[in-house]
């Protein structure tokens, strides 16, 4: 039996990590203030009409503000992990 469900456990890893690596590129704040400071030189050399900029922009800049909530929730999950595991310790 579980050398049938060998493939489709395989699948699944791969699937799991093509997502991880899909939210990480989503999701990296670098990526997007990146892509911010793009759009506004865009823009300013013309490239962009302000309709196309502060549509696109809009769109990175909830995206932005989503990033930076996901490292603040990591960041206070590892503060309280690392909390737990000092009282555990004394």
């Amino acid at each position: 039996m579980f050398v049938l469900l060998f493939p489709l456990r395989l699948l699944l890893m791969a699937a799991e990590k093509v997502k991880k690596e899909a939210d990480r590129d989503l999701f990296d704040v670098g990526v997007i203030q990146r892509k911010l400071l793009s759009l506004e030189v865009l823009h300013e050399k013309g490239e962009l009409s302000k309709e196309e900029f502060e549509q696109h922009y809009s769109k990175w800049l909830s995206r932005y503000e989503k990033a930076r909530e996901r490292e603040r929730e990591a960041l206070k999950n590892w503060t309280e992990c690392t909390s737990d595991s000092d009282n555990a310790i004394e």
